[in-house]
C-alpha cells in the first residue's frame, strides 16, 4: 500500500509561481496526494485562480486566512493535513519531477525514519536551473541514514521546504512552525524535527528552489538566523531538549555565532565565542580555518593595518 502525502503551501500574492507549484505536483507520476494551499491574505488573483483549479481538481483545498504569516498559514494546512506524511512547498517552488515517487519509495527502504529528504535544483524567475546543491556532498554527508541529523545540520542547513517529507507525528510532538523566528521559522522547524526524528537523506534532486527578487533579503535571514542559534543554544543548555553529543552540539552553535561576530567584525565577541566552542569541542584547535580567524580577532587593527602594508609594498617588487 503507497502512503499518502499531504503538501502544504503557503502563499501571498503569487498566484503565477503558485500556479506553476500546483503544475509541479500534478505532473508527478505519485497521485497519492492532497495539496492544502493556504492563502494568507492575498489581495491578488490568487482566490479566483485557485477556485478554478481547485474544481478542475478534488484533491486540491483552498483555505484562506486574514494575513498573518507563511508560519501560521502552514500551521493551518497541517491542523486539516489528512494524511501521515507531509511536504512543505514554498508557493515560488516547485517540485523536481518524480520527487515524490522517489520520496515514497524510501519509506519503506528507511521505516525506521520520521524524515526523509534530497537535494534540490536552483532555477531563476524563469525556471531555468542555475545550479544543483552540493554543498551537503562536500561536507561529508553520505546517502542513506544521517547519523547525527541534529548536529549535521547547525551550520550546514542542506534541508529548505520542499526538500523533505516529515511524519505528521513528529510534527505534532515538536511543535509547528514559530511566527517569531520568520523568516527563519523554516530553519528552527527543520532543527526541531531533526532533534527527535531519524533521517534519511539522498542526492536525488526532489525540489527546485526559486531565486528571485521577491527573495528575503540576506541581512535580514542572517539577523533571525543568530536569533534561531541563541534559542537553540539556550534550549540544550536547560536540559529541556536532550541531544545526542550535547558537547560537540554547542560548540557547533558557539562557532555559529562566533563567525557571524566574525563577519560583522565584532571581533571580541567572535574571540568569546570562539574559545568557548572549543572548550567543549577541542578538535576545533586543529582547523587551519579557526586558527586563522582567532588571530585576526586578537591582533590589534593597528598591526594589522602594518602587516598588510608591509606585504603590499614588497610584492610590489614581484611581476604577477
Amino acid at each position: 500500500m503507497s502512503p499518502k502525502i499531504s503538501i502544504i503551501i503557503p502563499t501571498y500574492n503569487r498566484y503565477l509561481y503558485l500556479e506553476k507549484a500546483i503544475k509541479s505536483i500534478q505532473n508527478q507520476d505519485f497521485t497519492d496526494y492532497e495539496v492544502l494551499v493556504v492563502d494568507d491574505g492575498s489581495t491578488d488573483n490568487t482566490k479566483r485562480a485557485m477556485t478554478l483549479v481547485c474544481r478542475e481538481d478534488e484533491r486540491i483545498k483552498y483555505f484562506y486566512q486574514k494575513n498573518s504569516g507563511r508560519s501560521a498559514a502552514r500551521n493551518l494546512g497541517i491542523n486539516n493535513a489528512a494524511n501521515k506524511w507531509l511536504l512543505f512547498l514554498d508557493s515560488d517552488d516547485m517540485l523536481a519531477d518524480n520527487a515524490l515517487s522517489f520520496l515514497a519509495s524510501k519509506i519503506e527502504d528507511y521505516p525506521e525514519a520520521a524524515m526523509i529528504g534530497g537535494t534540490y535544483i536552483v532555477i531563476d524567475e524563469y525556471d531555468a536551473p542555475t545550479k544543483i546543491s552540493g554543498f551537503e556532498i562536500k561536507k561529508g554527508l553520505r546517502e542513506g541514514k544521517v547519523s547525527d541529523p541534529y548536529l549535521s545540520l547547525i551550520r550546514n542547513y542542506y534541508l529548505p521546504m520542499g526538500s523533505y517529507i516529515v511524519h505528521r507525528s513528529i510534527v505534532r510532538a515538536s511543535g509547528g512552525f514559530a511566527s517569531e523566528l520568520e523568516p527563519c521559522e523554516d530553519y528552527d522547524f527543520c532543527l526541531r524535527m531533526a532533534r527527535v526524528a531519524k533521517l534519511a537523506y539522498f542526492y536525488t534532486p526532489v525540489a527546485q528552489f526559486r531565486k528571485h527578487g521577491g527573495n528575503t533579503p540576506l541581512d535580514v535571514f542572517y539577523a533571525t538566523t543568530l536569533r534561531v542559534a541563541y534559542k537553540n543554544l539556550a534550549e540544550i543548555n536547560d536540559g529541556h531538549s536532550p541531544v545526542e553529543n550535547k558537547n560537540a552540539v554547542i560548540a557547533e552553535w558557539k562557532h555559529f555565532i562566533a563567525d557571524d561576530f566574525y563577519n560583522r567584525k565584532e571581533f571580541k565577541d567572535a574571540f568569546y565565542n570562539y574559545v568557548s566552542a572549543a572548550f567543549y569541542d577541542p578538535k576545533k584547535l586543529i582547523s587551519k580555518t579557526f586558527w586563522k580567524q582567532v588571530f585576526k580577532c586578537i591582533l590589534p587593527k593597528t598591526l594589522k593595518d602594518k602587516l598588510k602594508s608591509s606585504l603590499s609594498g614588497k610584492l610590489r617588487f614581484f611581476p604577477m
